[in-house]
């Protein structure tokens, strides 16, 4: 069985995959880098509209799936140049009521979804003797919160992988970055801030994790932020 490639036009320069890229701030980061460079926007299902770039379906969840995706894109481009790893999933509740499902759910697309598309493009960054990987945190995953405690563990397994990929990756030239962002105003989160009484001037937008992305990656190979942390009003 091989991968269905969608092939975008207008395309130049890196080659980049960005997973969750068909909602929230993965679309935002692929539609944005979709204008100079060749990207590949991974997730299970397309957007309402049009997914940015290159899409591929794939469930990050699963080590074939995983497999067969970056396979494809070797095979089509011959190199992986960045990839950002946007796709995650917010479950929020007391601990006392929190599920198992909603657990073993949180580490499997979060974490295990994380270092599955880490580990199967790394050998292929270090072939190459360069690449960087970018992975979306969360201020969650440097504080703790009510209600958020399985999320925020999940966040501060990412950062603990994002860690761990720098230092094992120093000789080859790879770098890595975890974004940390505060509460972000997207599709999928507007009504509920809504209800919680705030508004776009109180959160980051879209557009700031967009902005910190293209910053992070206009820099020199020799610079290297470790780990960003984007706080809004209400993460300062």
């Amino acid at each position: 069985m091989s991968k269905s490639v969608e092939t975008a036009e207008g395309y130049k320069n890196k080659v980049i995959i960005v997973t969750g890229a068909t909602r929230g701030i993965g679309y935002a980061i692929a539609k944005d880098l979709e204008k100079e460079n060749i990207v590949i926007s991974i997730g299970r299902k397309k957007h309402k509209e049009k997914t940015p770039g290159i899409f591929i379906r794939c469930d990050i969840t699963n080590r074939k799936d995983v497999e067969l995706t970056i396979q494809t894109i070797i095979k089509e481009f011959r190199k992986i140049d960045v990839l950002i790893n946007c796709a995650g999933i917010m479950l929020y509740n007391d601990l006392i009521k929190a599920t198992e499902e909603e657990f073993d759910r949180s580490f499997a697309v979060n974490v295990k979804g994380t270092f599955l598309m880490c580990r199967e493009v790394l050998p292929h960054m270090r072939k190459q003797k360069e690449g960087y990987i970018i992975n979306i945190s969360s201020v969650r995953g440097i504080t703790a919160a009510p209600n958020k405690g399985i999320y925020s563990a999940t966040k501060y397994a990412v950062r603990a992988l994002t860690e761990t990929i720098f230092l094992e990756n120093k000789g080859y030239n790879i770098k890595a970055t975890s974004v940390c962002p505060g509460i972000i105003w997207t599709d999928s989160t507007k009504e509920k801030l809504k209800m919680e009484g705030l508004t776009k001037k109180d959160v980051l937008l879209e557009e700031d994790i967009v902005k910190t992305i293209k910053y992070l990656l206009s820099l020199s190979q020799k610079a290297h932020i470790r780990e960003i942390v984007i706080g809004g009003r209400l993460h300062g």
